[in-house]
This record gives structure tokens, C-alpha cells and sequence, in this order.
């Protein structure tokens, strides 16, 4: 049997979905295809995963909803995507993406259905490099030199954050020195684009000195990225890639996700994410929508003592 070429969209998050339930029918695929366009980050990904091939190519994610239409793959036309149908279809190359089906609200172990659902690889592996654990570690040292427990945090850009009616600079300031009064060590994170965290970390600076905050944004490769998030004690911020890898590394997450005039991502927030993680008991991945930081807190802090009791443990997930 031939392999096929999957054309997928150009996210870290978007791709890690779909690679949790293409894990376990990977020596059936050629190489992935990733859509080209800023910031092109999505082969670093890739970078930690040396059984699967890629490149980027010039697709956009209209193109892959209409091919999936015009091949049964399509949920808004009442389709059930299956694995058959793409390994079936004889095509070369095959455009698909998960994410219409998981903004339905459906879990993500469910697409793909005759994949059996336990062959979701929640926490598949990434190969972290010595250099990139040794470079993490090396930007991290101001903030474990602080002896207080760290939280990666990402605010992401003010485009983002415009786009998506998110917390500006001022909200989230507040809300890391409300982090910082209650013992945390903020680390920020990003990428060059990543304009408001950047402001955000400036404004603690000038506030306070930077001996309570420390910032990686636009130093790190994604795989000195991934050692950091496996290593935070806590992580809070907007939703992104950087929240999806946190869980597939079985590590306490809590995202924000938009929910207003111009977005509703509500349903995508939980649907895509291990439901270990989710029951009520432990709340190792919380999902909120944006609202005022008073509304938000209190489940922030409930957050922060799930993570502090989670302090010293390496917990192994009982899932894939």
C-alpha cells in the first residue's frame, strides 16, 4: 500500500491534534505538509519528531475545507471523516484538518472515527536535544535563582489580542502582579511577534525590577521551549500551541479562549484536550473564556493549588 501526503493547516495546536490521532497510522503517511505563512514555526515542531517527514507547501485553510467537502471529509455537510477514505481516495496527496469538528464541540478522540478512540496519542513523544535542555535551563536560571515556584505565562500580541477581544497590557499586568504577590515567579514566553508580552514584561520591570519576572520571548528554538514547559511549575495564557504541547507533556495548563461578537471558541476550548486532565477532581487543564480578571481569578487560584500540590511529582499519564 502506498503512503499518502497529508496537507494540514499551519499551527503548532492545529497539527498536534491531528498527529494525537494519526499516531498510531504514521507508517501510513509520506510526510506532512504544513501551510506556508508567518511565522513559520510549526517545522520546529516537527524539529522533535524524527519519525515523521515535512515541508511547507502553498495551501491555505479554504483550500482544505473545500477538498474535504468535495471528498466526504466534511462535518458541516454531515460527513463522518474516516481514515479509510483518505487512505482509500488513491490521491497522493490529501488535504484535512481537525479543527472544524473539534469547534462542533466534539471530543478529538472521535475524529477519524475508525480509528479506535483509545489510539489517541494524547502524550505523544518529543525529543528534546541536550542543547535545548541545556540552553532552557540556562534562560531559566534567573527565575529558579528566585526559589519561588515558576509560571510560564503568553500574552501573545497585541494583534492577537485586539482580533480576539483578549486582556491588553493593563489586565495582564495586573493579573501577574496579583501572581507575584501570591508567591509565583512569572516567566514570559513567545515568539519575535509577540509584541504585548514583551510589553507586559517591561511594564513589571519598570514597576518593580527584574528580579520578579523573567522574559524568553524571541530567545528560544520550540524544542528549548518544550523543556520549559515541562519544567514550570504552572502555566496560564492565551490560547495557543504553547498550551496544547504543556498537556501533551501531562503537565497542569490553563488556557484562555475567545468568546465574543467576532469568535466563539468555547466548545474548542475542552474539546480538543486528554480528558484525564479534565475531571473536575484534579482540573489539570482548565479552560476559561476571556472576561474581567475579577471574574477569572478565583479559578486562577484554584489552578495555582492544583499545580502546588502537583510541586515535586512527576505524574505519568494513564493514557497514550
Amino acid at each position: 500500500m502506498s503512503k499518502v501526503t497529508l496537507a494540514m493547516p499551519s499551527g503548532i495546536g492545529d497539527v498536534s491534534w491531528a498527529l494525537s490521532r494519526l499516531w498510531s497510522v504514521r507508517d501510513q503517511i509520506a510526510c506532512v505538509e504544513i501551510a506556508d505563512g508567518y511565522p513559520r514555526r510549526t517545522h520546529q515542531l516537527f524539529d522533535l519528531l524524527p519519525e515523521w517527514h515535512h515541508k511547507y507547501e502553498q495551501h491555505f485553510y479554504q483550500m482544505i475545507l473545500g477538498f474535504e467537502a468535495a471528498n466526504g471529509m466534511s462535518v458541516d455537510n454531515g460527513d463522518d471523516p474516516r481514515w479509510s477514505t483518505v487512505r482509500d481516495a488513491g490521491y497522493e496527496r490529501f488535504m484535512l484538518e481537525p479543527n472544524r469538528w473539534l469547534e462542533l464541540g466534539r471530543p478529538l478522540a472521535g475524529w477519524l472515527s475508525d480509528i479506535p478512540p483509545d489510539d489517541t496519542y494524547y502524550h505523544y513523544p518529543m525529543v528534546v536535544t541536550d542543547d535545548h535542555r541545556a540552553r532552557a535551563h540556562k534562560l531559566l536560571a534567573p527565575a529558579k535563582a528566585s526559589g519561588k515556584p515558576t509560571i510560564g505565562i503568553s500574552c501573545a500580541s497585541y494583534r492577537g489580542s485586539e482580533a480576539w477581544r483578549t486582556w491588553g497590557r493593563a489586565e495582564w499586568t495586573a493579573c501577574l502582579e496579583r501572581l507575584i504577590a501570591e508567591g509565583w515567579h512569572p516567566v514570559l514566553v513567545g515568539g519575535t511577534w509577540d509584541d504585548l508580552t514583551s510589553a507586559v514584561y517591561d511594564t513589571l520591570v519598570d514597576a518593580h525590577g527584574d528580579d520578579v519576572v523573567t522574559s524568553v520571548v524571541a530567545r528560544t528554538h520550540y524544542g528549548e521551549v518544550v523543556e520549559m514547559l515541562r519544567v514550570f511549575d504552572a502555566y496560564l495564557g492565551y490560547s495557543s500551541g504553547l498550551n496544547v504541547t504543556r498537556t501533551v507533556l501531562n503537565r497542569p495548563t490553563m488556557a484562555l479562549w475567545p468568546q465574543c461578537d467576532v469568535v466563539d471558541q468555547g466548545a474548542l476550548s475542552t474539546s480538543w484536550a486528554p480528558p484525564h486532565m479534565q475531571e473536575w477532581e484534579t482540573g489539570r487543564y482548565v479552560a476559561r473564556t476571556w472576561r474581567p480578571l475579577d471574574d477569572v481569578w478565583p479559578t486562577i487560584k484554584r489552578f495555582l493549588r492544583t499545580c502546588s500540590d502537583e510541586i515535586g511529582r512527576t505524574l505519568e499519564p494513564p493514557c497514550k
